[in-house]
């Protein structure tokens, strides 16, 4: 539902500089006083942000409506998720486009700790009042945007056991946690998959493919290849098989930073590429969010389409 701050808009409703969307439901701070806390923020910073507020979770529609409000700056309010809902909606609208500013409210936050955004919410505020905003790169699939990754196979049915067990069971980390146990120790499928990098073509069979945009997504699992995404390309795993056995190699792998050495798992830094598999929609994972996928599905990097306002740096350089 949108809810205008007061004082948000003047009496000729003028569009404001600043609008802020809000997901109540995004981490662990969905708290009644969370939009008041924000809003008086803004105000130390001089700013009064219209507010646009998700109670529900569900977010489409009002990021479509923050950003066709005729705002400079869309602060978005909740985790990685939320920010992907946005970005997208603000990708879709004509130039010239809204910045995009981050408050970090999710588990993990990886866009924010990659862009140098704090994590407390009073300053991630004034950064995204005086900070500076640079070019946001992202990876790109069938036209939708990610941030941290992409991802089909088995990690799509963990999100998707994990929503149905949610619903079935409430929204607390424990349901999350054996969720997640319950659909890895089950039996896991292969897909075959044509991996079209222009120059060649592969075929994998695979229980898990998964794209990252973001470095921190493999920093700890592949150190080479995450330094590759660092300078701009989006890096592919492709997992072969995962049973109980292949999970604690994987975890080994993971440890030692070294997982594309395993047998198990192809590696490959892109550009572009297009994934073609054997059906006509796919259940895709981006940013933590479940979507259906016409195949096959093209993937590419963009730069420069967002600007994200992040904290001035000594020595400015493009985001990555």
């Amino acid at each position: 539902m949108h809810q205008p701050a007061p004082g948000s808009e003047s009496a000729s409703h003028a569009a404001p500089r600043f609008a802020l969307v809000l997901n109540q439901r995004a981490g662990a701070h969905g708290d009644a006083e969370l939009r008041l806390r924000l809003v008086q923020a803004f105000t130390r910073e001089g700013v009064e942000p219209q507010v646009f507020e998700a109670v529900d979770g569900r977010l489409d529609a009002l990021a479509q409506a923050a950003a066709a409000s005729g705002a400079e700056v869309l602060v978005v309010a909740g985790g990685d998720g939320s920010f992907n809902t946005v970005a997208n909606a603000v990708a879709g609208r004509p130039e010239p486009r809204p910045e995009l500013a981050l408050l970090p409210l999710g588990t993990f936050n990886h866009v924010a700790r990659r862009h140098g955004i704090p994590l407390a919410l009073e300053e991630a505020v004034a950064v995204a009042v005086h900070g500076e905003a640079r070019p946001l790169a992202a990876g790109e699939v069938n036209g939708a945007l990610f941030f941290n990754n992409c991802c089909f196979g088995l990690y799509s049915s963990l999100i998707q056991a994990r929503e149905g067990h949610k619903k079935r069971f409430g929204r607390r980390r424990v349901v999350a946690l054996a969720s997640a146990l319950w659909t890895l120790l089950r039996p896991h499928a292969r897909r075959a998959v044509v991996l079209d990098l222009g120059h060649e073509r592969r075929r994998l069979r695979s229980s898990l493919v998964f794209v990252a945009a973001n470095p921190l997504q493999l920093e700890d699992v592949d150190a080479a290849l995450a330094r590759q995404v660092a300078d701009g390309a989006l890096g592919l795993l492709s997992v072969r098989e995962v049973d109980a056995w292949r999970l604690l190699k994987l975890a080994w792998g993971a440890w030692r930073e070294e997982l594309s050495s395993l047998q198990e798992v192809f590696a490959q830094p892109l550009r572009q590429a297009t994934l073609h598999v054997r059906a006509r929609r796919l259940p895709v994972v981006l940013d933590g969010e479940l979507r259906m996928l016409r195949t096959p599905l093209v993937l590419r990097r963009r730069e420069g389409l967002l600007r994200l306002r992040a904290p001035v740096p000594e020595a400015a350089g493009p985001l990555a």
